[in-house]
């Protein structure tokens, strides 16, 4: 079991393309009192040199400018241009969006006293993560992946002994929904089908919360929550939430899902079941044969207890 309030004694490293859901996320897990040990950017999202910049500018918002942050791939496993947003009108249109949001955003700029070195690159984040992994007491480390499975891909072909020290949380997939991406694939598989189909079928231990489970479906009541608080004062992370609602209601949507699951195991379930990755597509189906990956699959979404985390979190501290 991944999910609940075993990750506040976890060693918690995230992986992450940084998103307004992204940031959402990381702020979510602050506000309750949980500090990651390492995030590593991906492609995807944001361009990978702005997301790490980004991630370092709401950490210090948050109050926690020494947290590691290491600037990983910048495309995927198959060596194209793919893994971005950038080449389709609705993803041009959203990093327009993030990048003018963050130009304005009231978040620390970069500085010698808020930026911690960083390494670059594909193989910088792969050997950080299992450094970061190896180093933690047995059994506590969580991965939690809420972009393209690149870097973690990576690090799987580098360290054959990494699945004995992590447990890997996915935002990704649509088995049990119908897909966001081309193919009837769910976006982050689809940015890196190849990474999506080595990680889910390495064996590593494994739950995947995917399309079914975070979604939409809590977008109105989170964003009628914040609205009734007002201008109210807020803690940083609480504050950041605020923002990033305000600028794009669904950034509580999709990776805070998973976030807040690891905060409340009231907010989803998991249930064992066999499934495939396209390495074309980044599709992801169910099997109930042995043809495939046996994983655990977040299932169920309990809105209220999803809004009640989230505004716990955001009111934490007032």
């Amino acid at each position: 079991m991944v999910n609940g309030d075993s990750v506040k004694d976890s060693v918690l490293i995230v992986d992450t393309d940084v998103g307004f859901d992204d940031l959402f996320g990381i702020a979510l897990l602050i506000s309750h009192g949980v500090k990651p040990a390492l995030i590593t950017t991906v492609h995807g999202m944001a361009s990978t040199k702005m997301a790490a910049s980004t991630v370092r500018r709401l950490l210090a918002h948050c109050g926690q400018p020494t947290v590691a942050v290491v600037q990983g791939a910048e495309r995927g496993l198959d060596g194209s241009k793919g893994g971005s947003i950038a080449d389709q009108e609705w993803g041009a249109d959203y990093r327009k969006q993030f990048e003018r949001f963050m130009h304005s955003a009231a978040f620390p700029r970069e500085d010698e006293e808020t930026s911690v070195p960083s390494s670059c690159g594909v193989q910088g984040a792969a050997d950080a993560i299992y450094e970061r992994a190896k180093s933690a007491p047995e059994g506590k480390c969580k991965l939690l992946c809420l972009g393209p499975l690149t870097n973690l891909a990576v690090a799987l072909d580098s360290y054959p002994d990494l699945p004995s020290h992590v447990e890997v949380v996915v935002m990704g997939g649509a088995v049990r929904a119908p897909g966001n991406a081309a193919g009837n694939a769910e976006l982050n598989m689809h940015l890196d089908p190849v990474a999506a189909q080595k990680v889910v079928h390495s064996g590593i231990k494994l739950t995947m919360c995917c399309l079914a489970t975070a979604n939409e479906s809590g977008k109105e009541r989170v964003v009628e929550a914040f609205g009734k608080l007002g201008s109210q004062q807020l803690a940083p992370a609480g504050d950041a939430m605020r923002a990033l609602v305000q600028e794009m209601p669904s950034a509580s949507c999709y990776d805070p899902v998973v976030c807040a699951g690891l905060l409340s195991r009231k907010i989803w379930e998991t249930e064992a079941v066999t499934v495939c990755v396209n390495a074309a597509t980044g599709e992801t189906t169910e099997r109930l044969d042995d043809g495939g990956a046996r994983i655990a699959l977040a299932v169920g979404f309990s809105v209220d207890e999803y809004v009640d985390v989230v505004m716990r979190g955001a009111t934490a501290g007032r």
